[in-house]
């Protein structure tokens, strides 16, 4: 029920910086990653009150989901690996297949359970398109609240 217009809106470089200001009272209330997220509750400091997810995560399903709680909304916190604009096709096509067989390792699932993280594995061409889907629907949000003007 709050309007989000009314919300200060305070942005920090990376997962640290963000748990020190909500740690130290700088900020009451922070949207993180939930490896960050979990480090914080599972230390009593802080309580994770939902996860952005479009369903509950099997690792977590305690923590509910925007959607369980009555918001439709979803909003995945993703991870990328990137490359110079001139890489060899030969080359990136040996990290897509690297990157591609990493997720069916043990030591990989044993990192993303602990994390609660989900496998999102997307290759150039989807992965480009997943962020300028992303980056348009967050411009109206950000024109929405405030954040940013719109063109005239």
């Amino acid at each position: 029920g709050v309007d989000g217009r009314r919300i200060r809106y305070i942005p920090y470089d990376g997962g640290g910086k963000a748990k020190a200001g909500l740690l130290s009272g700088e900020v009451n209330l922070l949207s993180t990653g939930l490896s960050e997220a979990l480090e914080v509750a599972n230390g009593g400091q802080a309580r994770v009150l939902a996860v952005t997810s479009p369903e509950a995560l099997a690792d977590y399903p305690k923590i509910p989901t925007l959607k369980s709680m009555g918001y439709d909304m979803e909003f995945v916190n993703w991870r990328g690996f990137f490359a110079a604009p001139n890489l060899p096709a030969d080359k990136l096509a040996q990290y897509t297949e690297k990157l591609r067989k990493l997720q069916s390792t043990p030591e990989w699932e044993t990192v993303r359970a602990r994390n609660g993280w989900l496998n999102l594995f997307q290759e150039k061409d989807e992965f480009i398109q997943s962020l300028e889907k992303q980056e348009a629907q967050l411009k109206v949000v950000m024109q929405e609240l405030g954040f940013i003007r719109k063109a005239d």
